[in-house]
């Protein structure tokens, strides 16, 4: 039986594999058997004979033993020609069947003929008994293969119309013709009159199939009136339903004609595949559509936009989207939505020319509504899926919309495949098809191409992070490559940085003096700081001199000689690389001189005074790489730009430092230079500084910069070179010009600090250095200077604190104490438990380090001593701390009183002339600044009673 589903869809069976039911098969329109029939099968039995069974039985077993015979003789000698057939036991089986029949009623004996399928049997017993031919002609439509010969000789006998109807829509034939066939006889079956009279019944019929002529006339008086669809019955309905959809099937199988004939118009029916169509008749147009699409075979979406229903052009761009993005767009460029003309008023969007597959049945113009496939499920399904695509579902397409599909699809395909080709071909054919704003798309693509395709960019770059990038971020992702190789870079030049100059500029081609040049030159600068050498070779292609790439039959790079002058002298001061002086002198051989302007620019006052100044900035840039040639005799040069702002920012101090560099690099030289050569450095200084730097400093500050660094090469041997340049007396009388005696004391001291600073104690060189320095000069005017008396009674305390002390202090380190500088006494009273008792020692470091220098030298005195009597007391050294505190009375430095107050009440000192001696100093001294003064003095006169009761002892007359 053949299902239908809620949605009129059929479950379709395959014929071959169908056999008919064992069981008595019954219909609503059967005939019953007649009495008669079981009357005249009982005398067909009793007409066989015992004979005749016996010849029957005879005459198999003897044919079974025939076989048996054979069967063993072609397994012994293995001849074919002796082998016995199925074929034939098979057929005596059927001729001489072992069971008996004769017990077989004619239904039975009927039944049993369509169960083994002898439908030539069973249609003789349908006829010699009456029964329903129908019931012999279905299994036998079922099992025999569909053709136009068993449709004619087998569906058409069958008289039930609704089950051919069924038939006719299940069956799938394995051949176009015979599919076609099949469907026209079925639609031959529903045309409108057979409708009327075999089919049409209002609700109240209970009938569905062939009418009798009685039922017929009840009818003719609707033929001339409008079916009425509400007034149809269910099966009329049905009916309508299935006309529908075999105009459908048929649609759909011409439509699957055509697809096979565009591939190839010769043997469409071998190429024709019944399983694939069962399939694709069942599909709405949307889902064929995508399945097309999915399979690249855009010939079969053009087909199908064509001659499917116009329903499917709202799809069109969601059809488009969903083809295969490997398939180049040029090879279904066709499908494309173009534009029309601006000329032309209307429409945006050139509509699709549908061509109509036949003329329009009389169902479908009563009776539109009819859907015989439902199509709206899949759509759902499908949009609910890729909602990104709804909004292309539109009847009418816009220009905005068509310029956003392009777009987005450009980017899907390049994003889903990375072949930017494909991307490329979809907007150029847009461009084409004059679909607005895809300009700028198109050269990112084209430019991207070049990337992906040419350059061999070597990391993964999304393109839309591409196209975010400035001009400039372009050409280095295109250009990555360029700088792996000299020889090639040149080539790089040509075949990418010029052709995107091109792409870009080739809609304004005036473009190229200005954007190009200026990103032509920003690539050169780019690539300056990193090597000089590539850009060498550009300048060396430009040169007017160069014959070779007329041999080559190619332009120079750079075929304007002022833009070669500037670029060239750009690069140079962009170079970061100061080792590249060779190269910078190479590009500069490269350029065109001031004897060759009346050559190049004629009588072009503009452009000779163009070059002329380019000329003038060259021959600057020359002065500077001269100078950085002369730096890099002794040290490594600065940049040229570096020496360039020097000059132009007159930064005096960063000047001299230069100086100071160069001059104190020629002293780590690992051999001592000789004089000669100092005077050689010296010319060369001379020479730097003309050049360059004769607004930034004076000569005088160069001349004191060289003495200077004399003085400071560690190497006495300079020092008489550097007094020849010095006056070292008020009252010179040498008529050299020599460097004042003023000026001379403060190169002389800053050469003593510097190797002051530099030593690690007393006895290091650097002292013995900085002492020659100092003494160069006369000893008057050492007396006269108090800061080389600083210096030289710094490195005297030195000697003393190392000879006399356990105390290990750099001379930095003391330089750096700030004033009064007590922290010094103390570390050195700290140093050793004796070391207080060198009192003179300490005086005298004390004086020598100018220690509480704004405080005046009694109060230094007395602190000093201070200190020392403390450590003495605390040492319980009674008698050296006595005789500090006796210093301090005899000197009166009143800032002792404390120490000789501590030592007068001191329990344990027992000399009590001695403390009386204290107490009366510290009475006289304490601090009156203190608000407990009052209280301190009767404390201390209130001692100085007690002592002189306790022992009645005289006070001193006199004191």
């Amino acid at each position: 039986m053949t299902i239908i589903d809620s949605n009129d869809q059929f479950v379709v069976r395959h014929r071959k594999n169908v056999r008919p039911l064992t069981a008595r098969i019954h219909s609503n329109d059967d005939q019953t058997v007649d009495n008669s029939s079981d009357s005249q099968n009982n005398d067909l039995v009793a007409n066989e004979t015992l004979v005749n069974r016996f010849s029957l039985y005879v005459t198999y077993y003897l044919l079974f033993i025939v076989n048996t015979i054979r069967l063993v003789i072609f397994r012994i000698t293995g001849i074919r020609s002796v082998e016995p057939t199925k074929q034939i036991l098979n057929n005596l089986l059927q001729k001489f069947p072992l069971d008996d029949s004769s017990s077989l009623s004619p239904e039975e004996r009927f039944e049993q003929t369509l169960s083994d399928n002898d439908f030539d049997l069973a249609l003789e017993l349908a006829v010699e008994y009456g029964f329903d031919k129908d019931l012999v002609y279905q299994p036998m439509w079922r099992n025999s293969q569909i053709c136009q010969e068993s449709v004619d000789n087998v569906l058409s006998k069958i008289t039930k119309q609704m089950w051919i109807l069924r038939e006719s829509i299940e069956c799938v034939a394995e051949d176009m013709d015979s599919m076609k066939y099949l469907l026209q006889f079925g639609l031959n079956l529903t045309n409108y009159d057979n409708f009327k009279s075999h089919f049409y019944s209002r609700v109240n019929s209970n009938t569905i199939d062939i009418k009798t002529h009685e039922e017929v006339d009840d009818y003719s008086e609707c033929n001339d009136n409008k079916i009425d669809w509400n007034q149809l019955s269910l099966e009329s309905k049905q009916v309508l339903i299935w006309r529908k959809r075999l105009l459908q099937y048929l649609d759909r199988l011409n439509v699957y004609q055509m697809i096979l004939s565009y591939r190839n118009r010769q043997h469409i029916n071998s190429r024709y595949n019944h399983k694939f169509y069962q399939m694709f008749r069942e599909m709405s147009s949307l889902e064929a559509a995508i399945h097309f699409g999915h399979n690249s075979d855009y010939n079969a979406i053009s087909i199908l936009l064509t001659y499917e229903p116009k329903d499917i052009l709202e799809h069109r761009l969601v059809i488009l989207s969903n083809i295969d993005e490997t398939l180049s767009p040029k090879r279904y460029s066709s499908l494309l939505p173009k534009l029309v003309s601006p000329k032309i008023k209307g429409y945006e969007v050139y509509g699709w020319n549908q061509i109509l597959l036949r003329e329009e049945d009389w169902i479908e113009s009563e009776f539109d509504s009819i859907h015989g496939l439902n199509s709206s499920q899949f759509e759902a399904d499908f949009y609910a899926e890729n909602t990104h695509l709804l909004h292309y579902k539109c009847k009418h397409l816009s220009k905005s919309l068509v310029t956003q599909w392009y777009s987005e699809r450009s980017r899907q395909i390049l994003a889903l495949t990375w072949i930017v080709s494909n991307a490329l071909d979809l907007v150029e054919i847009g461009i084409k098809h004059l679909v607005p704003n895809l300009d700028n798309l198109c050269l990112d693509l084209d430019i991207f191409s070049l990337v992906v395709y040419e350059s061999h960019f070597e990391y993964d770059i999304d393109f839309n992070e591409f196209q975010e990038y400035s001009h400039k971020q372009k050409i280095d992702v295109l250009m990555t490559s360029a700088l792996n190789d000299e020889q090639e870079f040149l080539n790089f030049i040509y075949n990418y940085l010029n052709i995107y100059i091109i792409k870009i500029c080739k809609d304004d081609p005036k473009q190229l003096k200005s954007i190009g040049r200026q990103l032509f030159k920003d690539y050169l600068l780019s690539v300056a700081k990193i090597d000089l050498n590539f850009c060498l070779k550009v300048f060396e292609n430009s040169s007017l001199s160069n014959t070779e790439i007329d041999r080559q039959n190619k332009k120079p790079l750079i075929e304007d000689p002022c833009d070669l002058i500037e670029f060239a002298i750009d690069c140079i001061y962009e170079s970061q690389n100061s080792e590249q002086l060779e190269t910078c002198f190479k590009i500069m051989e490269c350029l065109p001189q001031r004897d060759m302007i009346p050559l190049i620019a004629g009588n072009d006052i503009t452009k000779i005074n163009q070059l002329n100044h380019l000329n003038d900035l060259a021959d600057k840039l020359e002065n500077y790489l001269v100078v950085a040639e002369i730096i890099e005799q002794y040290d490594t040069p600065p940049t040229i730009q570096e020496i360039r702002d020097l000059e132009i920012t007159n930064n005096k101090e960063e000047v001299k430092q230069l100086f100071i560099r160069l001059t104190r690099s020629c002293c780590k030289k690992d051999k001592a230079f000789t004089v000669n050569q100092w005077i050689e450095v010296f010319k060369n200084l001379e020479e730097v500084w003309k050049m360059c730097f004769s607004d930034n400093i004076t000569e005088d500050q160069l001349f004191e910069i060289f003495v200077q660094t004399l003085l400071c090469s560690s190497q006495k041997s300079n020092f008489a070179l550097a007094a020849t340049y010095m006056q070292l007396e008020t009252e010179s009388k040498s008529k050299k010009k020599l460097i004042p005696i003023q000026k001379t004391k403060k190169l002389l001291l800053n050469a003593a600090q510097e190797y002051i600073n530099s030593s690690d104690s007393s006895h290091d060189y650097n002292i013995v250095l900085a002492k020659e320095c100092l003494e160069m000069l006369d000893e008057k005017e050492q007396q006269k200077d108090t800061l080389i008396l600083e210096e030289l009674n710094l490195i005297e305390s030195l000697n003393l604190i190392e000879n006399n002390f356990n105390l290990k202090l750099l001379p930095i380190q003391i330089r750096l104490i700030p004033q009064p500088r007590i922290e010094i006494i103390e570390k050195i009273l700290k140093s050793s438990p004796k070391a207080y008792t060198k009192t003179l020692q300490i005086l005298k470091i004390a004086k020598l380090l100018d220690i509480c220098h704004d405080f005046g030298s009694d109060f230094m005195n007395g602190t000093i001593l201070s200190l020392i009597a403390n450590m003495a007391l605390n040492s319980h050294d009674f008698k050296h701390c006595f005789n500090c505190c006796e210093m301090i009375i005899k000197n009166s430095y009143k800032i002792g009183w404390k120490v000789c107050l501590e030592l007068g009440l001191n329990d344990k000192y027992d000399i009590i002339e001695n403390k009386l001696y204290l107490l009366c100093f510290a009475v006289t001294y304490c601090d009156n600044n203190n608000e407990n003064n009052d209280q301190n003095i009767l404390d201390i006169i209130n001692a100085i009673k007690n002592l002189k009761q306790n022992h009645s002892i005289k006070f001193v007359k006199n004191w």
